[in-house]
C-alpha cells in the first residue's frame, strides 16, 4: 500500500513512475517534459502497526516527504481509519535513470544511507525492465531539480 500511494503522489506531481521508453543515451524518447526518464526503486521500507486493520475497511493512508537526499527520497505513511492511526511506514526510493547498453565507467554504485544501489540488474534482476529482450539498466542519478522542486511542495 505504501508502494501505491506513493505512486499517487508522483502521478499527482505530473510525474511518470516509469519511462515509457528509453533510448541509448539515457535520455527519455516519449519528447514528454514530465517523463525526466528516472524510475524510483525502494532500498528500504519498514512500517509499524499501531492497531488492526479489518477487511473491507476504508483506509486513508497519508504520505508525506521525509528527507530528500541528494539521490534518494524517504517517504513517511500514516495510516489512517476514521481519524485514528493504524499505523506508520517509511519508505526510502532512489532516484535511478534508465539506459541501454553497458554501465558508464566509474558509475556510483551505493544509495546515500541505504547500503545498497537499489538499481543494479534492472527492477527484476535480469537487466531486462522493457519486456524487449534489449538489456535496459538502471543507474543512481541525483535527483533533477525540476524533480526535487516538487518533491518539496509534500515536505
Amino acid at each position: 500500500m505504501m508502494e501505491a500511494a506513493e505512486h499517487e503522489l508522483l502521478r499527482a506531481l505530473g510525474l511518470s513512475v516509469m519511462p515509457k521508453s528509453v533510448s541509448q543515451s539515457g535520455a527519455s524518447s516519449s519528447g514528454d517534459a514530465s517523463d525526466l526518464n528516472v524510475t524510483w526503486p525502494r532500498v528500504s521500507a519498514s512500517c509499524q502497526y499501531l492497531a488492526a486493520a479489518h477487511f473491507e475497511d476504508l483506509l486513508k493512508i497519508e504520505v508525506v516527504v521525509k528527507k530528500i537526499g541528494r539521490t534518494s527520497v524517504q517517504y513517511g505513511f500514516t495510516f489512517l481509519r476514521d481519524g485514528q492511526t493504524l499505523a506508520e511506514g517509511l519508505v526510502t526510493s532512489v532516484c535511478c535513470r534508465l539506459y541501454r547498453g553497458r554501465p558508464a565507467q566509474g558509475a556510483d554504485q551505493g544509495a546515500e544511507g541505504a547500503g545498497q544501489d537499489g538499481c543494479e540488474g534492472g527492477v527484476d534482476g535480469s537487466g531486462n525492465v522493457d519486456g524487449s529482450g534489449n538489456e535496459v539498466r538502471l543507474e543512481k542519478t541525483p535527483i533533477p531539480d525540476e524533480i526535487r522542486k516538487l518533491l518539496t511542495q509534500y515536505q
